[in-house]
């Protein structure tokens, strides 16, 4: 089993609804947020968490997602160089290993479940609106 241990700003997101089981797990992968989980096979970042945590980590396999856009937050360079991997929308931010890519923002649909957006009919158009 791979752990990932999710460090985020936002402890009350609920995660684990967005994998098949609601049980935080997808296939051979255990995504633990928030937590104290102090050994992890990959250690993923969201924006600027609200907690000290540390963790044994390989240091190659730490991420960090910024979840803002440049014109809301910056993310300074002392911060951003703490992990090997940067996933941003920031053009200005300078680092070895950044990803410009679309930061995977999770959905926020209290109270369905991911079996159920699963089994919702197709899409038809190139739009959809749940509600």
């Amino acid at each position: 089993m791979t752990v990932v241990k999710v460090t985020t700003c936002s402890p009350d997101w609920p995660l684990a609804v967005q994998t098949p089981n609601g049980d935080g797990r997808w296939g051979d992968i255990e995504f633990r947020k928030d937590d104290d989980t102090d050994v992890c096979d990959w250690w993923i970042i969201g924006d600027d968490p609200t907690t000290t945590q540390t963790a044994t980590c390989p240091p190659e396999r730490t991420v960090l997602i910024t979840w803002e856009p440049p014109s809301c937050k910056p993310y300074p360079e002392s911060f951003t160089r703490q992990f090997h991997h940067v996933i941003t929308c920031h053009a200005e931010i300078k680092h070895p290993r950044k990803h410009i890519e679309q930061q995977g923002f999770g959905w926020h649909l209290r109270g369905i479940s991911y079996r159920e957006l699963q089994s919702s009919p197709d899409k038809t158009r190139s739009l959809s609106v749940i509600r």
